[in-house]
């Protein structure tokens, strides 16, 4: 858009020196072009840096909304599974072939789980009452 006005006012500068040929009236008519042309793209950078910054403000709340929402979701899904998981327990479980301890969030019918660690299966009984 800019670049097609500087290129409309150069040709405009050129049409001028080829067709007046009194030079005081050219060197005016050029000096006028001139300041006029300084202040039109003097007033049209200041909007777009205007818009820019503006621009930059809306994408800044918008990633500030963003960062809330996430938290709003990660909390609602804390919620309910409290709410409504409640065949779901957390069990610390340490494999017996490596040792390993690692958290498990598992209900009772679940016969087995794997090892994180050295992924060998462990059979799980619930009914020992260690």
């Amino acid at each position: 858009m800019l670049k097609d006005l500087r290129k409309e006012m150069n040709e405009f500068i050129e049409d001028l020196k080829t067709n007046i040929k009194d030079s005081k009236e050219l060197d005016y008519l050029l000096n006028r072009t001139e300041k006029l042309y300084d202040t039109v793209f003097s007033t049209m950078e200041k909007i777009m840096d205007y818009k820019e910054d503006e621009m930059k403000e809306l994408e800044n709340r918008q990633e500030e909304q963003n960062k809330k929402m996430d938290d709003l979701v990660l909390r609602m899904k804390e919620l309910y599974n409290d709410i409504y998981d409640e065949d779901y327990y957390d069990f610390e479980i340490v494999c017996p072939y490596c040792n390993h301890a690692f958290d498990a969030n598992i209900d009772e019918n679940i016969a087995e789980i794997t090892c994180p660690e050295c992924e060998n299966i462990i059979e799980l009984d619930w009914n020992d009452e260690n």
